[in-house]
């Protein structure tokens, strides 16, 4: 089953946009590692533009809690260019709330 929150993700984009437009934060992540730990952030990024590090370890995106890549990629699916969403982060002893604009893609693409 596909949830209702995800049907209504789509639709209000193809009917705004014509297609579905994913939202980008410019992180990448490894899909092996047990953590949702941030392997590389991208220059000029909406990431970098907050402060957000490599090696931080996603604990939040927008409302929805994180433990592992799965919920990274979950979370994303939601994130809509020019909304504001709060990430939350660990690094090292600390957490660290961030609130970043998404852009439309990943630049080149």
């Amino acid at each position: 089953a596909i949830p209702a929150e995800a049907v209504h993700r789509v639709s209000r984009d193809i009917a705004l946009n014509g297609r579905f437009v994913r939202g980008w934060l410019g992180v990448s992540l490894r899909v092996e590692n047990e953590s949702p730990k941030i392997v590389r952030v991208f220059p000029g990024s909406p990431a970098v533009a907050v402060g957000i590090r490599e090696n931080d370890v996603i604990s939040r995106i927008g409302g929805r809690s994180i433990s592992n890549y799965a919920d990274v990629a979950n979370a994303l699916f939601y994130v809509i260019p020019g909304e504001a969403v709060d990430v939350e982060v660990s690094r090292g002893e600390s957490v660290l709330a961030f609130t970043l604009m998404p852009a439309t893609e990943k630049p080149g693409n």
